[in-house]
């Protein structure tokens, strides 16, 4: 195969495999580490992957046929040798069957069904300077969840007495063990596990500075080579130091502590040791603590307020990862914490756009925006029209529609009212400036206008100021007056002057494609008020069909 065959070859494998594997993460199927931190490599290998591909793989390869493989795991034949001989043998046996219909996992068996025997070949390897990677990595990531406490506390000081090397090669299984088995080693002995967390960091730290680095790759923003961020709750979760804080926090969250009576002394001091370590920890552990922010407020105020709300200041190095964690948890914190949050809330929308963050906590913290907003009637502590409206006009359009479209959601599931927060939000909240609406914002009024239902006139009327014309989506008048509303109102027919007067205020004079149903609507809004086809709004717009 000559290299520019080669080439087409390699890019259409990653093209599939990405695709595959994004369709997998897609149904909820967890993958591993290493497949995860993979994945952003396949998709930059081909610069036709786009998201969209990952929503039709099973479709593009739902005519690929094979078999079913079966997995053996019997450990039978690792018990009738001597324990010397156990790795041996596991390595020896071949990984599958002649006609490749099983797998065999024998020292996955192993340490599902005699973990003590596992723990045991990996010991006695130890004491000949042997350390085999894949046979540890076996035994943490299916260490049973059966195992006896105390035969979980041993292994962990047998990881305690893994060389640097192994430790930081096994870095993201040996945390990962930790922080899974914290209920077992806290029961059998508190302090000896806070003790094997603490040479760990010691081994850890002692490596390179990445070797706290999350195993998740950047992915590449379509149009943009430099990535997205990773400051970020996704790659802290996966990152040995953001294991590490989950291990803290689920030991002090165990001790049932009441509220004020403080983040005891040994954990904090471990929090503020990993705020110092090199490389990614710092960011990881800001986005995990971040996250608990509201509980960690209420277990130890004093020192929340001092060390940790400071970090939301936009200007503080810390103040991506902080809000990261914070749009993670998905919850606006009690009035009380939520004061000392609000300077920064207020400013974090000028800054945040340059976050290259994924569209769900971009999603959050504008979110968090309205709900603050509506949560003022109840509380001042929250967000005065004045104070959301300053928000809105420091974010971006995209910003802006997303306030729109969560507005839009509220009223949806009649948790608003639209002649209560809906109207007042748009009348009063929402900016005036020319520069502030935007086609973006335009589509997702349209959204909002099409489940009003009988409020569809007074919307309307309320959204119109904001209305400017769309010329990208040509699909937009026949989703927001198709028959398949929810509300079950025919607006076109109930409403032909308020359809007619907002077809109006969105369509161009010289759109880039006529807007799909417009014949059909204009006969009907005729149809319903016979009298508006001499409207100069209705001619306008039934000549830019006719010249069509």
């Amino acid at each position: 195969m000559n290299n520019e065959l080669q080439d087409q070859h390699n890019k259409s494998s990653s093209l599939a495999s990405a695709m595959i594997l994004g369709w997998l993460i897609d149904q909820g199927c967890e993958l591993s580490e290493e497949t995860l931190s993979a994945l952003p490599g396949l998709r930059a290998a081909n610069p036709h992957w786009q998201p969209s591909l990952d929503k039709v793989a099973d479709k593009e390869f739902g005519e690929v046929t094979g078999g079913i493989v079966d997995i053996e795991m019997d450990p039978t034949p690792l018990l009738n040798v001597p324990l010397s001989k156990v790795l041996e043998l596991a390595e020896s046996h071949p990984d599958y069957s002649p006609d490749f219909s099983t797998e065999y996992k024998l020292f996955d068996g192993l340490v599902k069904h005699h973990p003590n025997l596992a723990v045991d070949a990996l010991t006695l390897a130890a004491t000949e300077g042997e350390y085999p990677e894949k046979y540890w990595r076996i035994l943490l990531r299916e260490w049973p969840d059966a195992a006896p406490p105390r035969l979980t506390c041993l292994l962990s000081e047998r990881i305690k007495h893994l060389p640097d090397h192994v430790v930081t090669a096994l870095r993201h299984d040996v945390f990962s063990w930790m922080a899974q088995n914290e209920p077992k080693l806290k029961s059998t002995d508190k302090e000896n596990s806070l003790d094997v967390l603490d040479t760990l960091l010691d081994k850890l730290f002692a490596g390179d500075t990445s070797a706290t680095d999350s195993p998740i790759l950047s992915e590449r923003v379509a149009g943009d080579d430099q990535g997205w961020s990773r400051k970020t709750m996704f790659h802290a979760i996966n990152g040995p130091a953001g294991k590490a804080v989950k291990f803290l926090l689920a030991l002090l969250r165990a001790q049932n502590l009441t509220q004020g009576s403080g983040v005891p002394p040994e954990i904090k001091s471990r929090f503020e040791r990993l705020l110092t370590s090199p490389g990614e920890g710092p960011s990881h552990t800001v986005c995990l603590l971040c996250r608990h922010i509201e509980w960690l407020h209420w277990l130890d105020p004093n020192w929340a307020s001092s060390t940790v709300v400071p970090w939301f200041d936009p200007e503080h190095p810390n103040a991506e990862s902080a809000w990261n964690g914070f749009c993670y948890a998905n919850r606006l914190p009690e009035p009380k914490l939520f004061l000392l949050l609000k300077p920064y809330f207020l400013n974090v929308f000028s800054l945040a756009s340059t976050w290259k963050w994924n569209d769900q906590a971009m999603e959050v913290l504008h979110n968090h925006l309205v709900v603050g907003c509506l949560r003022h009637e109840r509380d001042e502590a929250y967000l005065s029209v004045d104070e959301a409206r300053s928000a809105l006009q420091k974010t971006t359009h995209n910003g802006r529609g997303q306030c729109i479209h969560y507005l839009t959601k509220l009223l949806e599931n009649d948790e608003i009212q639209w002649d209560g927060f809906g109207r007042m939000f748009l009348n009063e909240v929402w900016p005036k400036e020319n520069e502030m609406q935007s086609e973006t914002t335009t589509t997702r009024l349209a959204f909002l206008a099409r489940i009003a239902g009988n409020n569809f006139p007074d919307v309307v009327r309320t959204i119109s100021p904001r209305l400017v014309h769309v010329h990208s989506n040509s699909w937009l008048i026949y989703h927001v007056f198709s028959d398949r509303n929810k509300t079950g109102v025919d607006l076109v027919t109930c409403y032909p002057s308020e359809t007619l007067a907002f077809i109006d205020k969105i369509t161009p004079t010289n759109p880039q494609e006529i807007p799909f149903n417009l014949n059909a609507t204009l006969e009907k809004i005729a149809q319903s008020q016979p009298t508006l086809r001499q409207d100069p709004r209705w001619q306008r717009l039934n000549n830019i069909v006719r010249n069509a």
